[in-house]
């Protein structure tokens, strides 16, 4: 995929892989790794939900066109 995601939240496939692991030691049902990500994510449940819905349909609609190599939506 092009693009991805800002490098400020990016971490490698191993600190990804250690995280998750050390979730699910611990029991955790979800498990957001890397620090800028997971405050990300408990931040946008903080967000009233018609603004969580218009993101993630911003989001899907990014993910979509790459996939089909177009320009994103929005």
């Amino acid at each position: 995929m092009t693009g991805g995601p800002p490098q400020f939240v990016r971490i490698s496939a191993a600190r990804c892989a250690r995280e998750a692991l050390a979730g699910f030691d611990r029991g955790a049902p979800l498990v957001f790794p890397g620090r800028a990500y997971r405050l990300a994510m408990r931040a946008l449940a903080l967000l009233p939900r018609g603004l969580q819905r218009r993101q993630a349909a911003r989001s899907a609609a990014g993910v979509r066109s790459a996939a089909e190599g177009t320009a994103p939506v929005g």
